[in-house]
């Protein structure tokens, strides 16, 4: 089931999804294992999205963004149902109804999604939704615009300069983001392949993706990534480390060098992740202050021993809960902590971590939803508060 929560002050996506066994709707969307559903915090209400999202959990685990809210009514999710075939579904009423699905990849092979709003990059841009579609040997990028719910053509992101790829359900998620200048990138750390491609111009010309830059940041691990815009037109990877359990990151000099930066900056050098949930973090950016926010599960190679949700902010430079001006969100809980998430609220600046966790640890079926909210730019997180959903099950994907 795939199923949501509203916070009406999210800024993005606005909206929690999560995938689940069961049904659950601040906007938090999940996928439970029989479906997808929205759960609301300010009202403390579950909505069912579809029932017939993919049963396989790891296609909705992720740390990039599946659901965007252009307003606070209107609103679209992305996800992988039961045939393979990935598709959104859209809501005009704030998330209690939604519409019928609509195809995005009919290949019968698409594995995950991924998506990027424009107006969450520096300068916005048009009312624009870009989408990554992973199927079993490519990645592919379409466009929906969400002035017209027009779909724009669907185009191999990969073809012109990756060779021999594979995918499975089980490998890692990739990523999609613009820089604000439009430039498109997709990163991918898959064992069969790791790569950054990017898009300049005409970007339903499968021609005019290639690899950004001339050396391949990324090695062929199967690590986790996320990309996110800077506050120029560069762009920033972040990934953890499987090989080391570090979190580290790099930045691609757009319109200058062309390149990445010579080397990873290494900003929690002890973060072991347990792989129950890929890429069991979240990152968004501040437009109005270029800083990103980053939040990550560390310490839970045994679920429910010492399990972290820890913080970490870029200003320019990297800062983590060991600094005096930042603190975790929560640390050696003794719940099974599998999953993280952020939002920013734009308005007033406050962050909302997210984090699935396991009240019996080990136990998939006690499955929970909390918060944190921190209004004073990570420096301090308030009470935990929740579950959020009505019924512990087993959960998979919590998007904020």
């Amino acid at each position: 089931v795939l199923s949501s929560q509203m916070i009406r002050s999210h800024q993005k996506p606005g909206f929690i999804t999560h995938f689940t066994k069961s049904i659950v709707g601040v906007a938090v969307i999940s996928a439970l294992v029989s479906g997808l559903v929205l759960m609301w915090l300010s009202q403390a209400a579950v909505v069912s999205i579809d029932e017939n999202a993919d049963s396989d959990g790891v296609t909705h685990n992720g740390g990039s963004p599946t659901t965007v809210f252009i307003s606070g009514e209107t609103g679209y999710t992305f996800y992988v149902q039961q045939t393979n075939t990935c598709v959104y579904r859209k809501t005009v009423d704030g998330g209690d109804t939604w519409s019928e699905a609509v195809v995005v990849d009919d290949t019968n092979s698409c594995q995950r999604v991924a998506v990027w709003y424009n107006r969450w990059s520096p300068g916005g841009g048009s009312n624009f939704i870009l989408m990554a579609l992973q199927d079993s040997d490519d990645i592919w990028f379409r466009t929906l615009n969400v002035s017209t719910d027009t779909l724009g053509a669907l185009t191999n992101a990969t073809a012109n300069s990756q060779t021999g790829l594979s995918f499975s359900n089980g490998d890692p998620p990739h990523s999609i983001t613009m820089g604000s200048d439009g430039d498109v990138y997709i990163a991918q750390a898959d064992s069969s392949g790791a790569f950054v491609v990017k898009c300049t111009a005409s970007c339903t010309n499968s021609g005019n993706w290639a690899e950004a830059g001339t050396t391949n940041p990324l090695q062929t691990s199967n690590d986790f990534v996320t990309l996110v815009p800077l506050g120029s037109t560069d762009v920033m990877l972040i990934r953890h480390d499987i090989s080391a359990d570090d979190n580290q990151s790099k930045i691609f000099d757009d319109g200058g060098t062309d390149e990445w930066s010579g080397s990873w900056s290494t900003f929690d050098d002890n973060a072991p992740m347990n792989t129950i949930m890929d890429s069991a973090f979240g990152a968004v950016n501040d437009p109005s202050t270029n800083n990103i926010y980053f939040v990550y599960v560390a310490d839970n190679q045994s679920v429910g021993t010492d399990d972290d949700v820890r913080s970490a902010i870029y200003t320019g430079t990297w800062a983590t809960g060991s600094s005096p001006s930042i603190s975790d969100v929560i640390t050696n809980d003794s719940k099974g902590i599998i999953d993280a998430s952020i939002s920013l609220n734009r308005k007033d600046q406050d962050i909302y971590a997210f984090y699935g966790a396991q009240t019996t640890p080990g136990n998939v079926a006690t499955g929970n939803v909390y918060y944190k909210i921190s209004t004073n730019g990570m420096n301090s997180w308030g009470a935990e508060q929740g579950p959020i959903n009505t019924s512990a099950t087993d959960i998979h994907g919590v998007r904020a």
